[in-house]
């Protein structure tokens, strides 16, 4: 089942997407046996960034409010977000049960086409962002530091690809 999007998409739906100004990166001639590797090893790293650990706050929480004597009503509790930051876990206060997590790969990749051969080479093609850990792996992978360089001369980064894919993916409604 395909997925249809409409209304419009704006300047402002950029920035949600990707905050940052990644530009493409690639990697030429790679053998589908040290591609095919890549992605499993990326996200077997992780991100990379850790944020720092949030440090638990004196600040009463909800539960400490609720427990109150003058809080005698009850509120429907239903799924929405239940914020965590540095002035605790109670969020924008309003009570929520937590949606589920749900286990979602750091790196993503396109599929290869069908029955490639070992020897068979691709471009891999990439965020600057996370460069160094992907010279890293192909290092290991082939004994040689890869040579890199700018996939686009035209300047065209992450926050300009989005909206010319919304404009062809929404077509009508963008």
């Amino acid at each position: 089942m395909a997925i249809t999007f409409t209304g419009a998409f704006t300047l402002d739906d950029t920035y949600i997407v990707s905050p940052f100004k990644d530009e493409f990166r690639f990697i030429s001639g790679l053998p589908y046996s040290v591609v095919s590797q890549i992605l499993s090893k990326l996200n077997a790293a992780g991100p990379g960034n850790k944020k720092r650990d949030v440090v638990e706050s004196a600040i009463p929480t909800q539960e400490y409010f609720r427990d109150l004597a003058y809080h005698n009503y009850t509120v429907p509790v239903v799924p929405g977000y239940v914020t965590k930051d540095d002035f605790g876990t109670d969020g924008d206060d309003t009570v929520h049960s937590p949606i589920p997590f749900v286990v979602a790969p750091t790196y993503i990749a396109t599929a290869f086409p069908p029955n490639p051969k070992a020897t068979d080479l691709y471009d891999l093609v990439y965020l600057d962002f996370f460069e160094g850990t992907v010279v890293n792996i192909v290092k290991d992978l082939t004994g040689v530091a890869p040579t890199t360089a700018f996939y686009r001369s035209d300047g065209v980064d992450i926050n300009k690809m989005y909206p010319v894919y919304a404009e062809k993916a929404w077509s009508k409604n963008c």
